[in-house]
């Protein structure tokens, strides 16, 4: 498994390496990868940190989270199955969870991962490094205050709230 390529797809697939995209799923998604509380929780558990949800906008902190979370899971699919994990199955397990790779609502975009996963690893590692690098620096440029995170409800409600004020 070439783990910076699987990190190129997991990011291309979740955000599109777009900060713009850095809160998804209503709020509860944060991130270059789009990481859930419960990952969060898991991975403190595991290491004994105590990481906040919103620490996962910092790119490098979520992409240490999601290498972890899959070759955490990956062993356990391996342990189960007998078979190695695939691209597909990976980028399944970070879109569904531990047993994501099971579930039909992953199919297609578990397929998706692994056409991108081909297209990336075709490329020069030179050009792999410059596209995933730009992503990690336009993550890190993003400045976000340390506060909740609105819901997109939320959003909508202000600027109905603003334009009515006006």
């Amino acid at each position: 498994m070439d783990w910076l390529v699987m990190l190129m797809v997991i990011v291309s697939m979740e955000t599109g390496g777009d900060p713009i995209n850095m809160i998804g799923d209503q709020g509860q998604a944060l991130g270059i990868v789009q990481i859930h509380m419960g990952v969060v929780a898991e991975y403190n558990s595991d290491h004994g940190t105590f990481y906040s949800h919103t620490d996962v906008r910092n790119p490098n902190l979520s992409i240490t989270i999601v290498r972890w979370y899959l070759k955490k899971w990956e062993k356990n699919y391996e342990r189960i199955t007998g078979k190695q994990a695939t691209p597909d199955i990976l980028y399944r397990i970070w879109n569904g969870g531990p047993a994501g790779w099971k579930k039909s609502s992953t199919e297609k975009r578990g397929n998706l991962a692994l056409v991108r996963y081909n297209k990336f690893q075709s490329m020069d590692r030179k050009e792999q490094l410059k596209l995933y690098n730009h992503w990690i620096r336009a993550f890190k440029d993003v400045q976000i205050p340390n506060k909740k995170i609105p819901t997109l409800e939320e959003k909508m409600e202000k600027m109905v709230t603003t334009v009515a004020s006006r």
